[in-house]
């Protein structure tokens, strides 16, 4: 699955996601054996894997959240669900753009993830406004998980600060559409 908003030409061999993630070739090898990695990256001609900004941001959630202690799977179906509104907390928190007061999916630092074998990847998100009573969650009566989304993108590595600025341009540009078709 590719985010329409962080999408770029896959350019990043291995080496250089490990550089940024710092989750090894060897790792990298391990998690898509396994299945980890289906839909990130693509294999090239030449037998190669190439990585876009997006695979990128997938992997780097993925590390944090299995840091966590969350099991792989479950990391991997959750970093693809919150990927978009942890880049949007990165790119507020560097004061990139005007436009975050628009941005539907700024609002929202927490988001509590909750297993539903229904749900796109096993998983749905649900955010949790700022300033909400954390404790008032909804209980879903299933496995959950709370997430800090502006502590998330706020561990991002250096490598999305040249990013973020043509990103905060791209989600003002679909906010600004997305008024328009109102």
């Amino acid at each position: 699955m590719r985010d329409t908003v962080f999408h770029s030409q896959p350019t990043i061999a291995p080496a250089r996601l490990a550089e940024i993630t710092g989750v090894s070739p060897d790792t990298q090898r391990d998690w898509r054996r396994r299945g980890v990695f289906e839909g990130i990256g693509v294999l090239q001609e030449n037998g190669r894997w190439l990585y876009d900004n997006f695979d990128v941001l997938i992997v780097c959630l993925l590390r944090q959240l299995s840091d966590s202690n969350v099991d792989l799977f479950t990391a991997r179906s959750i970093s693809t669900l919150i990927g978009s509104r942890v880049a949007v907390w990165a790119i507020k928190q560097k004061r990139l753009g005007p436009f975050a007061v628009r941005a539907p999916l700024e609002n929202h630092r927490y988001a509590a993830a909750y297993s539903n074998k229904d749900a796109f990847l096993g998983w749905t998100v649900v955010p949790l406004f700022q300033g909400s009573n954390l404790d008032r969650a909804p209980d879903r009566g299933a496995a959950s998980i709370l997430l800090d989304l502006k502590s998330m993108g706020a561990a991002l590595p250096d490598y999305f600060d040249e990013l973020l600025p043509a990103l905060a341009g791209r989600i003002a540009s679909l906010a600004d559409a997305e008024e328009g078709d109102k």
